[in-house]
C-alpha cells in the first residue's frame, strides 16, 4: 500500500483526495479506506487497486487504509491526521475613531478571529 502524499498533522486551505494504492501477488479479498472511524470506500479483485475519497468540507479528518489478501493476510497504514481550512481569517477594527489628524494619544481596537 502506499498512501496519498498528504503531510500527518497538516493543515491544507483548499480541498484535498485521499488516494490509496493497493497491491499483492494473489488476489485481494478486501480493501477499505476509512476517515475518522468509518469506511468510506472499498473494493476487491486482483491488483493493483485504488481507493479514493474527497475532502471538500472544513473539518479535521483521520484515514487509515486496510487491506487483507486471499491468504489472509493483513496489513494496514498509520493513522493520517489532516486539517481542510479554506476560511481566511477576519479581522475588525473596533475603534470609533474617525479618519483625521489629533494632538492627543488614541487607542486602537482590532479584533481577529479565524473560524
Amino acid at each position: 500500500m502506499d498512501g496519498s502524499g498528504l503531510t500527518d498533522n497538516a493543515f491544507y486551505n483548499t480541498s484535498r483526495t485521499i488516494t490509496i494504492n493497493f497491491t499483492d501477488s494473489n488476489d485481494i479479498i478486501n480493501a477499505l479506506l476509512y476517515v475518522n472511524g468509518s469506511a468510506v470506500n472499498s473494493t476487491s479483485g486482483t491488483g493493483p487497486l485504488t481507493l479514493t475519497y474527497a475532502l471538500s468540507a472544513d473539518g479535521s479528518y483521520n484515514y487509515y487504509a486496510d487491506v487483507t489478501d486471499v491468504a489472509g493476510n493483513n496489513n494496514s497504514t498509520s493513522v493520517i491526521a489532516i486539517t481542510i481550512d479554506t476560511a481566511a481569517p477576519s479581522v475588525v477594527d473596533n475603534s470609533p475613531i474617525s479618519p483625521g489628524y489629533y494632538n492627543t494619544t488614541q487607542n486602537i481596537d482590532v479584533s481577529f478571529s479565524d473560524a
